[in-house]
């Protein structure tokens, strides 16, 4: 694990999630992101599992399916990991 770099912007739920989403992209997107490129395939499942984990929809209110968790946290999603910028990737693609 990487040192933690203190910042007056991140809070413990924030070095919490980059934990978690560096985590996911290790296990579940460098393992198949080559593969699904080479086959123009989405991965459905992988996008699911981003869900669940509460990585989509992190700057909209819960009213609308959303964790409200805000812009950094969407920062934190796609700069914790270069594997998760793929993940990510292939979401906001679908969403389009």
């Amino acid at each position: 694990m990487t040192a933690r770099h203190e910042s007056p912007y991140l809070a413990d739920h924030h070095h919490q999630l980059r934990a978690v989403v560096r985590d996911f992209a290790e296990q579940e997107i460098r393992p198949i992101a080559r593969e699904a490129d080479l086959t123009s395939t989405f991965p459905w499942d992988t996008v699911k599992r981003m869900g669940e984990l509460g990585f989509l929809g992190v700057v909209f209110p819960e009213e609308y399916g959303g964790s409200n968790t805000g812009w950094l946290a969407t920062v934190i999603l796609t700069d914790a990991d270069p594997a998760m910028r793929w993940g990510m990737t292939a979401e906001v693609k679908f969403e389009q």
